[in-house]
């Protein structure tokens, strides 16, 4: 049997795995904010956005006239805009001010430039920010 990489379209009900990857380039602007002020275990709120340029992507398409899967780079929208926003607690760590908590990131763009969809990426996952330097007694 021929792999699916050789050949521009993939049929349905093949038994191989497969993930749609995305690989952007992301410049974000946030704000944190403080909401306890507790020395021993601080609570902060982030919010923010970013945009993001679509460096590469190995994803595939559904075609249901042909019930077959293809590749096409061009029904990618390459820029992004996202909104985000993380709830994070701080742990001052041997002089090293850790923070970290879950986040979660949504896309305002439409993933694809065909308009006929209207997937977003959505993230969720750990926010870890690592701020080097002496913490305050």
């Amino acid at each position: 049997q021929p792999t699916a990489a050789a050949y521009p379209y993939y049929p349905v009900g093949n038994t191989d795995k497969f993930t749609n990857r995305y690989y952007f380039m992301e410049l974000p602007v946030s704000i944190l904010w403080q909401i306890n002020h507790s020395r021993n275990l601080p609570l902060f709120w982030e919010s923010g956005a970013s945009f993001a340029y679509l460096v590469s992507s190995n994803a595939l398409h559904y075609n249901t006239q042909s019930s077959a899967f293809y590749k096409d780079g061009g029904k990618i929208n390459k820029f992004q805009a996202n909104l985000a926003t993380a709830l994070l607690v701080g742990l001052p760590i041997r002089g090293i001010k850790l923070q970290a908590g879950p986040q979660i990131q949504y896309g305002l763009t439409s993933l694809q430039n065909d308009g006929a969809t209207g997937q977003h990426l959505f993230y969720g996952g750990l926010r870890v920010i690592l701020l080097p330097g002496k913490t305050k007694k």
